[in-house]
């Protein structure tokens, strides 16, 4: 499994919003309504500005909790489904030499399958998230898993050495989870990985 540390990312803050919004406007809508069919009048509001604030909550407010609903179930599936991979399920891997996060070059395959679970099995080692300020990873490779025999990459992660403010700040990258610090396996990939691609002469 790829049991890396448990990740809140920006998408779990705006669905969380999304719904607090959500509900919220739903409530409120229900008490107006009410009010109306009991005669209640408005308060530091008039008639005509309670009714336009009721239909657009009445409208927007069910769209926002949808919304962060959406959000929420799909980014915990991601995470579900990162943090379940079966490693066993692995049958290709490529990998890519980076110089920043976006540009990389082409695909080298990783066929010792062997070797590549016993990295990949490091990353329940790593033990915290790494906080990106105002920078960007540098240097580093991408690796694409390929599981059950597809023909396309499912799950992808990337390990680099440094950032463009910090040449010892290393971080990995699992796909949509987060970055995290995880010192044994970049140690794996300077060992494993990084001999696939020898310095140009």
């Amino acid at each position: 499994m790829l049991d890396f540390p448990p990740y809140l990312s920006f998408v779990d803050f705006l669905a969380f919003f999304f719904l607090i919004f959500g509900v919220g406007g739903s409530i409120c809508t229900v008490l107006d309504w009410r009010g109306v069919m009991k005669g209640t009048k408005p308060v530091g509001e008039t008639e005509s500005e309670r009714s336009v604030r009721m239909v657009l909550l009445t409208f927007i407010a069910p769209i926002f909790f949808v919304a962060g609903l959406f959000l929420g179930v799909y980014d915990n599936w991601e995470t579900y489904r990162y943090r379940n991979l079966d490693l066993a399920r692995i049958t290709s891997a490529s990998v890519r030499q980076v110089r920043d996060p976006y540009s990389a070059g082409p695909p080298v395959r990783f066929d010792d399958l062997s070797k590549l679970r016993d990295g990949l099995s490091i990353l329940r080692r790593c033990s915290s998230e790494v906080m990106i300020n105002h920078e960007h990873f540098e240097d580093g490779y991408a690796i694409a898993l390929y599981v059950d025999g597809d023909d396309e990459p499912s799950y992808f992660l990337t390990s680099y050495s440094r950032t463009d403010k910090n040449p010892s700040k290393t971080g990995t990258e699992t796909g949509a989870q987060g970055s995290f610090s995880c010192r044994p396996f970049q140690d794996w990939v300077n060992a494993t990985v990084a001999p696939m691609f020898p310095p140009s002469k």
